[in-house]
This record gives C-alpha cells, structure tokens and sequence, in this order.
C-alpha cells in the first residue's frame, strides 16, 4: 500500500471505534494520533491551543517485534458533509473540492518534527527531510460509527454515517523496531493552518516476536488498531 492509501486507514480507524486508542497484540500496524478538541468562540469554531497526546509511563504502549507504526504529524481531511470554509452556507460536494481545501490547509502550515529516542537517549529525527513524506489519499469511503467519541471533537463535528473523503498531510511509518527492554518515545509536533496544532508524545515497548504457530486468520480483516471485526 501507498503512503496514501495507509492515511486513509487512519482516518477510517480514527472514526470507526469507540474507543480509537484501544491496540491489541495481534493488530499488524499501531497508529498514533494527535489530540483533538475544537471549541465555539464568539460563534466561531476554533482549536483549543497547543493540545497535546500524551501516551508515557503509565500510558505507554507495548508491542511486538514487527510491528510498524504509522500516523501523520500533521493531516487534513475533507468529505462531502463538510462546509465549504470559504462560504459556510455551501457544502463541498465534489472531489476536487476536497482536494483543493486539503492542499490548502497542508500548504499553509508552519513548523513540524519528529523525533525518536530509546530510554534517555538524545532525540533524533526520524526522517532527515519531512518534506519528503508529504501524501494525499486517494478518493476514500469515510465510516463514522456513532459510538466514535471524537467525531464530535473534529474542526466540523461529524454525523454518523459514510461519505466519500480525501486527506492530505505529512505521514511517517516506521516499517519496525527491534525489542527493546527500555520503551522507545516517539514525538511528533507541528502548526496547521488557522492555528491548529498537532502533537503527541508515546512511549513504546517493543517485545521479542512470540514463537510462530499455525493459524487460520483467513476470515479476519486485519488492519490496524483492531479494525476488525471483535
């Protein structure tokens, strides 16, 4: 799969969970998110500022050898619910509306970084040059389940339901880590457009790849962060 096609795995997992953060061992691929939460301020919609995911010490993460991680540092995503943000009257109803918005938002972000250390390490990028891992989706069906939590924390709170969707943005995946008994701490931060901000900090434990065994998975949907059926 494409760097594309993995972003919108992410926002289809972001949206189609009760609980987004929950990782089981057998899940392929562990995403990470920024946080999010919007307020209404003098009737307009707004990102609270320099809101932040924090998934260390007693919150950090244990995978197994071979797991790839991947989320973006900083993403947009538009769907045909969503208003035009020039004319909030009128709502996008075509593809290249989606794209154009998306762009825009990448185009006119700020700063961005991304870092990882093993224990008390010094931090080291994980990619020499961002820029070079800049991705849009291809045109993707958007599942927003109505139990989703964070549907109602977006730039435009989301209805339940499906709808074609784009998303553009700087995206990182780390293919593996070898096990560690130290967690690895994975830091991402950057400024959108309008005053958005990502970032989120995760600690990592990555454990020896249990012995292999024969299993039958052929009826499993396997995607990350247990997209599959339970």
């Amino acid at each position: 799969m494409s760097y594309g096609e993995w972003a919108a795995e992410w926002w289809k997992w972001l949206l189609v969970s009760e609980d987004a953060d929950t990782y089981l061992q057998k899940d392929p691929v562990l995403f990470l998110r920024g946080a999010f939460d919007y307020e209404t301020a003098n009737g307009q919609r707004r990102p609270k500022r320099k809101l932040h995911k924090d998934r260390t010490g007693n919150e950090k993460i244990e995978i197994s050898e071979g797991t790839a991680i991947f989320f973006p540092v900083i993403e947009a995503e538009f769907n045909e619910e969503d208003p035009d943000p020039d004319d909030g009257g009128v709502l996008i109803t075509t593809e290249a509306e989606m794209r154009y918005f998306a762009r825009r938002d990448i185009d006119e972000g700020g700063e961005m970084g991304a870092t990882i250390k093993k224990g008390n390490e010094t931090p080291t990028k994980i990619v020499k040059d961002l820029k070079d891992y800049r991705a849009e989706s291809p045109l993707f069906k958007l599942v927003v389940s109505d139990k989703s939590p964070l549907k109602d924390y977006l730039e435009v709170a989301q209805k339940a339901g499906t709808f074609d969707a784009v998303t553009d943005g700087y995206w990182i995946l780390v293919r593996s880590l070898p096990p560690s008994e130290v967690p690895y701490q994975i830091h991402f931060e950057a400024e959108g457009r309008h005053g958005y901000y990502n970032s989120g900090t995760y600690d990592i434990t990555v454990k020896p790849k249990p012995p292999s065994r024969v299993e039958d998975k052929s009826d499993i949907l396997v995607t990350g962060n247990s997209l599959g059926p339970k």
